[in-house]
């Protein structure tokens, strides 16, 4: 009984992560797009290129953050297929089910993850 949980827990997990995988990724071609819109001109003062550059700065920081969370998905995913899913990986002991609905990522309990 134990062990259907868990493989019905890992497959709404799987479909979870995908369909956010596939969103960041709409979102991502979105900020490419946006980014793409603010370049900027080339007859621009130069004084006036820190101002035009900020915006690029936010890009930057939000592609690095989608990034890191595309990577943790992908070993989410990875944890999925080789069956360690659900397992901390600081204590080795189960992570709850309702942490994992919450974060399907995660890779550690909650206790691990409050010491961390």
């Amino acid at each position: 009984m134990v062990q259907a949980t868990v493989v019905r827990g890992a497959a709404f997990a799987r479909k979870s992560l995908l369909a956010r995988k596939q969103r960041i990724a709409g979102l991502a071609a979105s900020l490419r797009r946006r980014e793409d819109e603010l370049q900027p001109a080339s007859s621009i003062e130069q004084r006036d290129r820190g101002a035009d550059l900020e915006p690029f700065d936010v890009f930057g920081q939000l592609q690095a953050a989608e990034a890191r969370e595309l990577a943790e998905i992908d070993l989410a995913l990875q944890r999925i297929a080789s069956g360690t899913y659900g397992q901390c990986q600081v204590c080795g002991e189960a992570i709850g089910g309702l942490r994992l609905r919450a974060v399907p990522e995660a890779r550690s309990c909650m206790g691990c993850a409050a010491r961390l």
